[in-house]
C-alpha cells in the first residue's frame, strides 16, 4: 500500500549479519500500497515502448488510448511450481442495486508447515462492521456440520477432528451473506462503484512455531498475512439487464446472462469492482494484457497510468523476473490513497484528478508503486504487521528504478519530493504497532528504508545489487519471507561487512 500525506566485511558478513537479524526478528515477534543521491542505473531502452497495440476490449464497454507501438520485450507467465497449492473456490450471486452477495465459498487448505495444525482460524475482515457479515453455515466437503464453528471479531475459528498433518488437506465449505456498507473504502459502495477487497474468509498463513497469523488493524499500514492459493470465482448477476463494469484480479469469461468466471493461479488475493458508469481502457505490456478502469471524466489521466502500468511491469520483470499473471488492472477508486491485491490495485481518484501531465506528481508515482506490490508482497510474500518494511521499502525503492529506467531526467526531483523534504528518522524494520501517527511510521519504514537500499547499493555496486534483488525474488517466488532470509540472501551475494550500515537503520534487540 502507498500512503502519503496530502502535502503540496570482511567475509566474516554472513555469519555476523545472520546473527544480527535473527536477534531482531526474534525480538519482533515477542513484540506483537512512499516516497533521496547517486543516479547511477539503467537508462530507457532506445526505442522502447511501454504498452504494445492495445486489443480490442472483449467484455465491457472500453475505449483505447493511443499508444506508440514499437515492439517491446515479452513478459510470460511462470509455470506454477509442482507442490500443491491450496484452493478457494467461489459462487457469487451479486445483487448490485441492494448491494448485497450470496456467497458459497470451499477452501482446500494444504499444510505446508513443518508440523500438525489443531485447528483452523479464518480471517473474516467483513464481520469487523456490524451488520455486514451474516454466516449461513460451515461444513466438511461432505455435507457435515461443522461442531460449533467460532466467529469472534475478524476471526472465525473451526475446530479440526484431528490436527491436520504436515502435507495433508482439508476442505470446508462456507455459505454467508454480505450486506455491504454504504461508505468509499475497500469494502463498501458509493453513487459510483462497488469495492470489494478483502470480502471473503480466508485462512492467513501459518508459521510453524508461531501459528496463524492473526493480527489487529492500526490504521497505519496492512496487518493481513496472505498465504499462496489457486482461485476460481464465479459472479452471477442478480439483474442480467444491469450493464456492469466488473474489474477484478483476472480476466473473465462469459457474461451477465451466464455469470462472470474467473481463474487466478498463485495468487494471496481476489479482488473486484463493479460500475455502471465507469470505462476500461485496455493496453497490453509483452503478452500482460492491462486494464485501467476510470471514472469517464478522468480519461487523459486514466491513459497516463495505463501507460505507467506498461512501463513498470516491464521494468520490474526485466529486473526481479516476469510478472506472474495474464493481466494486471488499475481501478480508480474513491477513497483514499492505494491498495494492492493480485491482479489488481487501487488507487485514489484525486490522483487522477490533480494530473498536470507531467511524470512529476503521484499518479505516475504510486502507478509505479503499487504496480511494485505485484512483486513485493504477491510474489514474494511476508508478515505485513510485523515486517512491513519488506514490502513497502522495496515497492518504494522500486519507485526510483523506475524513474530511472523511464525518466532519468526526474530522479532528483523524485528524491527531493518523495524522501529528501521529509528529513525522515526511525528503524526500517518497525511494525505497524510502534507508531501512533501515520507519518513516523511511513519515514520509517517506506523512506529510511529507500535510504537503507540506497547505502546498500553503493557499498556493493550496481550489477551486485541487482543481482541479489532478482536472485532474492526468484528464490522466494511464490513462497514467503522474512528478515533473516532477506539478509541471508544478500550474504550470498557480498563479502563485504556491512553491520555498520545495517545497525544505522535496523533496530537491535
Amino acid at each position: 500500500m502507498q500512503q502519503i500525506t496530502q502535502t503540496t566485511r570482511t567475509c566474516g558478513f554472513a555469519t555476523s549479519l545472520s546473527r544480527f537479524f535473527v536477534l531482531v526478528v526474534s525480538l519482533t515477534w515477542l513484540a506483537g500500497c512512499v516516497m533521496p543521491v547517486d543516479k547511477t542505473l539503467a537508462t530507457p531502452t532506445s526505442g522502447a515502448s511501454p504498452l504494445a497495440a492495445p486489443p480490442s476490449a472483449t467484455l465491457f464497454p472500453s475505449y483505447t488510448p493511443a499508444v506508440d507501438e514499437t515492439a517491446t520485450p515479452e513478459v510470460t507467465a511462470t509455470a506454477a511450481p509442482a507442490a500443491p497449492r491450496s484452493k478457494y473456490s467461489f459462487k457469487v450471486g451479486f445483487d448490485y442495486a441492494r448491494h448485497q452477495l450470496a456467497v458459497d465459498e470451499t477452501v482446500t487448505y494444504f499444510n505446508h508447515s513443518s508440523e500438525p495444525i489443531p485447528n483452523l482460524v479464518l480471517v473474516v475482515e467483513a464481520n469487523r462492521s456490524s451488520g455486514v457479515f451474516q454466516l449461513n453455515s460451515v461444513t466438511w466437503v461432505d455435507g457435515t456440520a461443522v461442531s460449533h464453528p467460532t466467529l469472534k471479531s475478524a476471526s472465525l475459528t473451526v475446530a479440526l477432528p484431528h490436527p491436520l498433518q504436515p502435507g495433508n488437506s482439508v476442505t470446508l465449505n462456507l455459505n454467508y451473506q454480505l450486506n455491504l456498507p454504504q461508505r468509499t473504502a475497500i469494502l463498501g459502495w458509493d453513487a459510483r462503484q462497488t469495492n470489494l477487497g478483502d470480502w471473503y474468509p480466508f485462512l492467513p498463513y501459518y508459521q510453524s512455531g508461531t501459528g496463524w497469523l492473526v493480527y489487529s488493524p492500526t490504521g497505519l499500514g496492512e496487518h493481513l498475512a496472505y498465504d499462496i492459493a489457486d482461485y476460481e470465482v464465479e459472479i452471477i448477476p442478480a439483474d442480467p439487464k444491469i450493464n456492469l463494469v466488473i474489474s477484478a484480479s483476472a480476466q473473465a469469461e462469459g457474461d451477465a446472462q451466464t455469470g462472470y468466471r474467473f481463474q487466478l493461479a498463485a495468487a494471496r488475493t481476489f479482488a473486484w469492482s463493479a460500475s455502471q458508469s465507469m470505462v476500461v481502457l485496455t493496453g497490453t505490456a509483452g503478452n500482460v494484457n492491462l486494464f485501467v478502469t476510470i471514472f469517464p471524466e478522468d480519461k487523459t489521466a486514466g491513459e497516463t497510468a495505463l501507460k505507467t502500468m506498461g512501463q513498470a511491469v516491464q521494468t520490474y520483470s526485466d529486473l526481479f523476473g516476469n510478472y506472474d499473471h495474464p493481466s494486471l488492472t488499475m481501478v480508480e477508486a474513491n477513497f483514499f490513497d492505494g491498495m494492492e491485491y493480485d491482479g489488481l490495485v487501487f488507487l485514489d481518484q484525486n490522483y487522477f484528478k490533480n494530473y498536470t501531465g507531467s511524470p512529476e506528481g503521484y499518479l505516475v508515482t504510486l502507478s509505479a508503486h503499487e504496480t511494485a506490490h505485484q512483486w513485493w508482497y504477491g510474489l514474494v510474500g511476508n508478515d505485513q504487521a510485523m515486517e512491513p518494511w519488506l514490502d513497502e521499502t522495496l515497492a518504494t525503492y522500486s519507485e526510483l528504478l523506475f524513474y530511472q529506467r523511464q525518466y532519468p531526467g526526474e530522479v532528483d526531483w523524485w528524491w527531493n519530493y518523495r524522501v529528501n523534504r521529509f528529513a525522515p528518522k526511525g528503524w526500517v524494520n518497525s511494525t505497524i504497532y510502534d507508531y501512533d501517527a501515520f507519518r513516523p511510521y511511513v519515514n520509517a519504514v517506506y523512506l529510511r528504508g529507500v535510504q537503507f537500499m540506497q547505502k546498500l547499493r553503493e557499498q556493493l555496486g550496481d550489477a551486485v545489487f541487482l543481482a541479489f534483488l532478482k536472485d532474492y525474488a526468484t528464490r522466494y517466488r511464490h513462497g514467503w519471507v522474512s528478515g533473516a532470509d532477506f539478509f541471508n540472501v544478500l550474504g550470498d551475494h557480498t563479502q563485504l561487512n556491512l553491520d555498520t550500515l545495517i545497525g544505522d537503520y535496523f533496530k537491535k534487540p
